[in-house]
């Protein structure tokens, strides 16, 4: 039986016994990305086994997976036993067949940026005053990040967190468009908001020269849980030779689907999740940073059937900082 964690959290909740005494096997997929159903899932699923085992029934095997899992936190929280007796799951490491993928952080980028067309990517990034307040902030937290690691500053108020630059975006594809020969482009953003920003900029803006409204010449497909299956499934059809094919997505590309002629990968750093304000006792969505398990699997996507390259919007400092994983 193939579901969703949602569905199979449901009906462990009406029927524990019988699904746990029916099944040899239960697979769960993608696993560090700490849904809360997932989360619940385990919990419900440790708790289940234990009493049944108390009680002599027989359990399944319980298989979790995914390419980038803290396995000891996992392994530790199913193992057996408890305290200094604790034996944690065993793990199974299986090599993966991805493709190497060149990672770039944001001051090597804009540094070819420049080198490439100083005057132009300043055309782009003047169209949003919003940009230059963004790359100092960025700057300033690249300086100050050995004494923050040191405890010598504390952690400042990131006020830019939700902003998205997208002219920074637009030069960058156009760049790309420019430097590099084949490949799809896949651009993670945080929601439909920043999607139709940066496809309003591409069409507005010749950027590096390039005119992406020429449908002869680009393929611009967007991908986003409101977008009609049918205009989502575009994206998996090979273009004709010499259309260049532009993907804008949330992280429904991070590890949902595959696309196989995608060699570049830019990467806002971002995504919008639910966070829960104790404040005003609201659940609400909010953009924020990404944890470093998210950027290696968007990375990831670059490397699947070719060698790839990982464009950060964000520096190698700001990755360092960035969460492990996802909070559940």
């Amino acid at each position: 039986m193939y579901c969703t964690t949602g569905l199979f959290l449901a009906q462990m909740k009406h029927d524990v016994d019988g699904i746990l005494g029916s099944a040899s096997h239960i697979l769960i997929d993608e696993a560090h990305e700490r849904a809360l159903n997932v989360d619940f899932l385990l919990v419900v699923i440790k708790n289940a086994i234990k009493i049944r085992q108390i009680q002599g029934l027989s359990v399944p095997h319980v298989v979790l997976m995914s390419a980038t899992i803290d396995q000891s936190l996992f392994a530790r929280y199913l193992g057996t036993g408890e305290g200094k007796r604790l034996v944690p799951a065993p793990t199974i490491q299986i090599p993966g067949r991805t493709f190497p993928v060149t990672w770039r952080y944001l001051t090597d980028t804009l540094r070819d940026l420049m080198n490439r067309d100083r005057r132009e990517v300043n055309r782009l990034l003047a169209t949003d005053s919003k940009v230059g307040d963004w790359r100092a902030a960025e700057l300033e937290h690249s300086k100050t990040a050995v004494a923050r690691k040191a405890g010598q500053t504390a952690e400042p108020q990131d006020l830019h967190e939700g902003f998205v630059p997208v002219p920074i975006l637009g030069a960058i594809i156009g760049w790309l468009c420019s430097v590099s020969g084949d490949g799809a482009i896949l651009v993670f953003l945080p929601g439909l908001q920043e999607i139709t920003s940066l496809k309003r900029f591409l069409t507005q803006y010749k950027c590096f020269g390039h005119d992406f409204a020429d449908s002869r010449k680009y393929k611009t497909c967007l991908l986003h849980s409101t977008i009609p299956m049918e205009d989502q499934a575009a994206v998996f059809q090979r273009d004709r030779f010499g259309c260049r094919k532009i993907i804008l997505s949330t992280n429904i590309a991070e590890t949902s689907i595959t696309v196989t002629d995608v060699k570049h990968v830019v990467d806002t750093g971002k995504l919008r999740d639910r966070r829960y304000d104790q404040l005003r006792r609201t659940t609400q969505l909010q953009c924020v940073c990404v944890s470093r398990s998210n950027a290696r699997q968007r990375a990831g996507r670059a490397g699947r059937v070719q060698h790839g390259t990982y464009y950060a919007v964000y520096s190698e400092e700001r990755y360092t900082e960035m969460s492990a994983v996802n909070s559940p």
